[in-house]
Order: C-alpha cells, then sequence, then structure tokens
C-alpha cells in the first residue's frame, strides 16, 4: 500500500480511524493499533515528524486499556523506533527493552521480533560509544536472523550491513570488510544497484584503503561514512492487522 500510493494509504487509514471511532468510541483499544500502524507506515516512507504524534496517541489509547503485553508490546516497539528516527534515543531504548523482555518471555530468545528490535539497540549502544555492546547485538542479530530465515537473503544483508559499520567503528577492519563483502553479494543477487548495494561496494573500498591495499575494488572519491542504518522496527500487532518490518 505504500510503494507509491502514500497519499492513498493515509485515505485509507483515515477511514478505518473514523469508523472505529463511530462505531467503538476515541478510546477503543482496536484504535490504539490502527494508530500504531498508521505511525509505522509513516515513518517508513520517511513521515517521522507526522509518526511522532499519531505512535504516542496510540500508546496512550492501549496504556489506558489494560490490554495484556501481547497486545501492547508491538505498539511499545513502533513507538520506540519513532523515538529513534527523533534523535530520541533514551526513550526510545526503555521502551525497546521492556518490548523485548515480553517477546523473550513469551516466545523466547531467537525470534524475529527480538532481532530486529537487537537491531535498533546496536544503533542506541553505537551513539553512546558502547561498539563492543554493538557488535554483539549485531552477531547475535545475525546468528537468529540466520537460523529463523536460512540462506542470503536481504534481511541478512542488512544485519550484515549493519554490523560490517559498528566492526569498522570498533576498529576491527577485517571483520568489517568480511561482513561488507557478504552483504554487498547478497545485493548485488537481490538488489543490484540499490541505494544499499552502491553503500556497501563505497563501504569496501574505503576499508580496502584503509587496511593498505591499493587495488581497491573502487576508487574513494567520497568514503562511505560507514554509520548503520536504523531498522525501523514495526510490529505485528497480537490478533489484529499485520505488518512487516522496515529498512
Amino acid at each position: 500500500m505504500w510503494s507509491g500510493h502514500v497519499d492513498e494509504g493515509v485515505k485509507l487509514h483515515d477511514q478505518a480511524i473514523a469508523m472505529i471511532i463511530d462505531q467503538r468510541g476515541a478510546d477503543h483499544p482496536e484504535l490504539g493499533t490502527v494508530y500504531s500502524n498508521y505511525a509505522a507506515s509513516l515513518l517508513a516512507v520517511g513521515r517521522g515528524s507526522q509518526a511522532l504524534e499519531i505512535a504516542q496517541r496510540a500508546m496512550k489509547i492501549l496504556d489506558h486499556s489494560h490490554e495484556p503485553d501481547a497486545v501492547l508490546d508491538p505498539i511499545r516497539t513502533n513507538l520506540a523506533a519513532v523515538l529513534l528516527d527523533s534523535g530520541r534515543n533514551d526513550e526510545a531504548a526503555a521502551l525497546f527493552v521492556r518490548a523485548r523482555a515480553g517477546y523473550v518471555a513469551r516466545l523466547g530468545e531467537h525470534t524475529t521480533m527480538v532481532a530486529n528490535i537487537d537491531q535498533n539497540l546496536a544503533v542506541i549502544y553505537l551513539d553512546a560509544g558502547d561498539t563492543r555492546r554493538a557488535v554483539a547485538t549485531l552477531e547475535q542479530a545475525l546468528t537468529t536472523t540466520e537460523q529463523l530465515i536460512g540462506g542470503d537473503r536481504i534481511e541478512i544483508a542488512d544485519v550484515l550491513y549493519n554490523l560490517a559499520a559498528a566492526r569498522r567503528k570498533a576498529g576491527d577492519l577485517a571483520g568489517a570488510l568480511a561482513a561488507t563483502t557478504r552483504a554487498s553479494t547478497i545485493y548485488h543477487t537481490y538488489a543490484a544497484g540499490s541505494d544499499r548495494h552502491r553503500s556497501s561496494l563505497t563501504m569496501i573500498a574505503t576499508i580496502d584503503n584503509m587496511l593498505g591495499d591499493h587495488e581497491a575494488r573502487l576508487p574513494q572519491p567520497r568514503p562511505s561514512s560507514g554509520s548503520p542504518s536504523r531498522p525501523r522496527t514495526r510490529s505485528r500487532p497480537h490478533g489484529r492487522s499485520s505488518s512487516v518490518p522496515a529498512r
């Protein structure tokens, strides 16, 4: 719905919100879930400033609804992703950690949602200068994602790219090169020419040069910053409409 049809998606969410308010009232828990999905969709298309107010509204409705954590944790995760995008890392971290604990208690450590949350937490750790913790968190996220979906897929490449950036920041250039080389190979297969494919190639060239390899695979007119992306975790609300993690 959100690829090239943002305005249509906004209208559909607005219609759904209006129907729920009319039929069930402005404080019904279902409205909170719709608001949360709406916020996640806005974030996915770069409308973070609009998403924040909507995600906070969703959390407020569900906080007062006495819903179980199985319903609240996806809402917390979406709000945390929006807060992270807004640079409010401390607030985002608290929500991510709380939601993660809920997922682990119900489903165990090795789940997609836990791996996605860990990628977001790794961004926060890197921003705080805790590179060792960021690398360890991403390595666990990579292991979990590989176990869950297997093979070389785009989701694997995204974790590898973030891991490469974290390892590079931690000073592990050889480890960073290995991770970004594998990521680039996957991107070449499934997303050749994409922004992430180009960024991974640039990172390879940058690290090659840093390692003293004068036969780098690419010239280095503008070195990659090597900053990890923020995987704006979009959750699957319990028993309601589903959605997929972005970036």
